[in-house]
């Protein structure tokens, strides 16, 4: 039923913009002729009686070209109180005016016993049914029965004259009208294919258009609800954090260190899922704006190295944090986000063995490489495994499993920053992850990894 009334509605549409078409360059359609009228009195004038050429540009004038003004003016005042199918007959019957007045002037101005103007007259007829074809193209029974009107009246009048080259010329004209009428089929049905086109682009234009803030509003409210969670989770974690601390301290003596351990594990894995929400959310927002300045890299380092030593060793894994003297330019707190989740991503499918973190100079930047033991990726993953929610199929080997977004964070924070990341690895053996950063050229001692 839906598919049935978009086909009516999408009729209805079509028919609507053929009469628009009809319409819109009526002046034009009504003033020509008068044009030619004048033009053709004046090349029959004195070849045909005065009075005859009087009466045709009467006619002409009664029946052509104040009805088409009046035509297009009531159409201009009214079109949106009356249906496509009014303005059509409207426009039929003032083709049919226009034609028989056409014709009529054929009668009146055949010049007979002048075989020469006899010519000229059949050339302006001709030419006057090929005009309506073009003007008329948007509507086939208009043309139709314009032309015929236009065309009728000189084959009568020529079969009339009863000599030869009369009769033949007389028999052309029907072939001559079916030609423009073939020639009339072919621009009407290139007119409706290009309005029903038309249409179709903008139904497809709306279409895409509410899908677009279809997505946009899920959008938003993801990164709402991203946000709303994050800020409602952390501050109970914080809490636990805290007492986590003190319940440290008192048992720092006893047995039940490892326990502890393992609990600060659990918060410090909690606020780390909720530093990647936060990071999604602040990246599908746009709102993070980098703020670049010089700084010496070992910052970075030395915050990899406090946060994820107790993690390493829990864990059994060696982490190596290769001290540099180098000074970078970037966003501080941005590019330590990338070091950090390329570290817990090596952390999350290395089961044994560790991770060493370091640069390396390569011309003016910079190549912070984090290089871990773990389980390996594809190469046909290299660039899938940075799309958000991915885990590489070699990550069924490990029993940790994040959310899948902490290298799509990475892409993400490096575009943002124009930094170039860059992957390499071997299944079962490994893998290295870096980041190429500006270099600021001081003249101080390169790091112990350079």
């Amino acid at each position: 039923m839906m598919k049935t009334t978009d086909k009516i509605h999408r009729t209805e549409d079509i028919l609507f913009e053929q009469v628009r078409q009809l319409y819109k360059h009526q002046p034009g359609i009504a003033l020509m002729p008068m044009i030619a009228v004048m033009i053709i009195s004046a090349v029959f004038w004195g070849v045909v009686p005065t009075q005859h050429i009087a009466t045709w540009i009467i006619i002409t004038v009664i029946f052509n070209v104040c009805p088409g003004l009046w035509l297009w003016w009531h159409y201009n005042q009214q079109n949106s109180t009356e249906s496509s199918g009014y303005w059509l007959k409207l426009f039929t019957s003032f083709g049919i005016a226009s034609g028989l007045s056409w014709g009529l002037g054929a009668v009146l101005l055949f010049p007979a016993q002048n075989i020469s103007y006899q010519m000229v007259l059949l050339m302006f007829m001709y030419s006057g049914a090929a005009f309506s074809a073009i003007t008329m193209a948007a509507h086939r029974p208009t043309f139709f029965v314009t032309a015929a009107c236009m065309l009728t009246p000189l084959a009568l009048r020529l079969a009339v004259e009863g000599e030869r080259i009369h009769l033949i010329l007389s028999a052309a004209t029907p072939i001559y009208f079916s030609m423009l009428v073939f020639f009339h089929a072919q621009i009407y049905h290139s007119l409706i294919e290009s309005i029903q086109l038309w249409f179709e682009k903008n139904a497809l234009a709306v279409d895409l258009d509410m899908k677009r803030r279809e997505a946009e509003l899920v959008h938003r409210e993801k990164s709402s609800f991203l946000s709303s969670v994050s800020h409602d989770l952390r501050q109970p974690i914080r809490a636990q954090e805290l007492l986590f601390h003190e319940l440290r301290q008192r048992l720092a003596a006893g047995t039940e260190t490892d326990l502890i351990d393992k609990l600060g594990l659990t918060v410090d894995a909690l606020n780390h899922l909720l530093d990647t929400l936060t990071d999604v959310a602040q990246l599908d927002d746009g709102v993070l704006q980098p703020k670049v300045e010089p700084f010496p890299v070992q910052r970075i380092l030395s915050q990899v190295e406090a946060e994820f030593s107790l993690v390493a060793h829990t864990r059994g894994l060696q982490l190596q944090i290769r001290k540099s003297n180098f000074i970078v330019r970037s966003d501080p707190d941005l590019l330590a986000r990338v070091v950090k989740n390329l570290v817990s991503n090596a952390l999350q499918y290395t089961v044994k063995g560790g991770i060493l973190v370091g640069c390396r100079h390569r011309g003016t930047t910079v190549e912070i490489q984090v290089i871990d033991t773990g389980i390996g990726i594809d190469k046909a993953e290299y660039t899938s495994i940075f799309d958000a929610y991915h885990q590489g199929t070699a990550s069924t080997q490990s029993s940790m499993h994040g959310l899948g977004l902490g290298l799509s964070i990475v892409r993400h924070l490096s575009e943002l920053l124009d930094h170039t990341t860059r992957i390499e690895s071997s299944p079962g053996k490994g893998s290295i992850f870096s980041v190429t950063v500006p270099k600021i050229t001081l003249p101080l001692r390169q790091g112990v990894f350079d």
